[in-house]
């Protein structure tokens, strides 16, 4: 179809929506600031709207959005202009609404734009010798990461995903801790996401270094967190970061949290016949099966007014089963795990003579986590 053949039409509005559509789908114009190399926003207009003739709808729509648009500067280091170019061309030739054909893929704007903004103070973070060592270039270093708060916190974290150097984790785990609460929220939720064991310990690392932490539904989420990098089944030295890193908890919430772990490791240590009555210890898959539950309603809290609910008791069944409590202001709920991790309750609401029991086996995990949220909050 030729150019002047205009298959559809566009308002302003459906302009804006579309570029940052295909913005959002990682296409990047290189810069148009005035510095050199970079493109000045009068060439960006001119490759919009000289490739539309005159007439059509859509030059004047790219008219607009230049008018629009601010001189900002993004990395130079992506896609030219001139995929703008092929885009719009592809869009009036071909009809097609959306999606690009193209392979480049690369990040958002933001995104690039942070990249320059930061990684060249990270590249000087944490050296040891040479001139960006010395103190007066660390604090200034530093600096630009404390001033940006929450954005550079969560670049740092980004960043280190795929990070091998030892000392780039460790400069980065004190600076986290230094931004305090606005690396929050990012360390939790890379931890959250399966990070490497060196990334998962030295974030966990940051987490001890922290101030303690207000109460509140942020513990929650942090409790469960910790609890599972306490499984047994991690690394020994993630073990022991994540010990240390209860030290952000108030002092109650840390208890309660270690009291749970240590009832949790018991279990697993009782040996047949432990009720002398020849009963088998707990297996392992109950004991996972109670962990998960109890981290499971932690983070089911995060965002409530419940707080910090950890069980009152965890205790082992006769035939390889565990049983958790949780007691509320004036209900209580005894979870049974089954050795195969079946699920069972005993639920008990309000006190005195009105009290009313209500019992299920073979129950599925998310009929027990409402009912513990129930009780709880």
């Amino acid at each position: 179809m030729p150019i002047g053949a205009e298959p559809w039409t566009t308002s302003p509005r459906e302009f804006e929506r579309t570029f940052l559509r295909f913005g959002n789908a990682g296409v990047e114009a290189k810069s148009w600031s005035s510095q050199p190399g970079g493109f000045l926003l009068a060439d960006l207009q001119r490759t919009f709207v000289g490739v539309l003739p005159p007439e059509s709808p859509v030059h004047s729509s790219a008219t607009w959005f230049c008018a629009q648009s601010r001189p900002a500067r993004y990395s130079s280091d992506v896609v030219t202009v001139t995929i703008f170019q092929r885009m719009w061309l592809d869009r009036i030739t071909n009809a097609q609404p959306t999606g690009l054909r193209y392979s480049v893929d690369p990040p958002p704007l933001q995104e690039s734009f942070d990249q320059e903004r930061f990684e060249e103070p990270y590249q000087k973070l944490g050296r040891l010798r040479g001139p960006d060592a010395t103190p007066e270039m660390q604090r200034q270093v530093r600096r630009v990461f404390v001033q940006a708060g929450r954005t550079g916190a969560r670049w740092l974290v980004n960043r280190i995903r795929d990070e091998w150097s030892i000392d780039a984790l460790s400069a980065v785990s004190f600076l986290l801790a230094e931004l305090g609460l606005d690396a929050l929220e990012p360390i939790l939720e890379a931890l959250e996401n399966n990070p490497s064991e060196d990334v998962a310990e030295y974030l966990l690392r940051a987490l001890w270094r922290f101030p303690q932490l207000p109460s509140g539904s942020v513990t929650t989420r942090v409790v469960a967190v910790l609890m599972r990098y306490q499984d047994p089944g991690q690394d020994s030295e993630i073990r022991a970061a994540a010990y240390r890193a209860s030290s952000c908890l108030a002092p109650g919430a840390a208890n309660a949290l270690q009291q749970t772990l240590r009832l949790l490791a018991e279990l697993g240590r009782l040996e047949p016949d432990w009720d002398t009555y020849g009963s088998e210890p707990p297996t392992k898959e109950a004991i996972a099966a109670a962990r998960h539950l109890i981290e499971e309603v932690q983070r089911g809290l995060q965002g409530t007014e419940a707080g910090l609910s950890l069980p009152f008791a965890v205790v082992p069944l006769s035939g390889g089963g565990v049983q958790i409590e949780w007691r509320g202001e004036n209900d209580s709920i005894e979870v049974e795990i089954g050795p195969r991790g079946e699920w069972g309750y005993l639920l008990a609401r309000g006190a005195g003579p009105v009290r009313k029991f209500e019992e299920g086996d073979g129950v599925a995990r998310s009929r027990i986590l409402e009912l513990v949220a129930s009780v709880v909050a």
